[in-house]
């Protein structure tokens, strides 16, 4: 069974870890976009 607080960290790790996927998803795609044009 999980505690409230293991809810309360797993919460906070996927706001944290959302906008880190996003932001490499995105450089991930220049670099690439980049290296297809070179």
């Amino acid at each position: 069974m999980t505690t409230p607080i293991q809810l309360f960290r797993i919460a906070i790790l996927a706001l944290v870890l959302t906008p880190a996927v996003g932001v490499g998803e995105i450089n991930f795609k220049k670099t690439l976009q980049s290296a297809l044009a070179g």
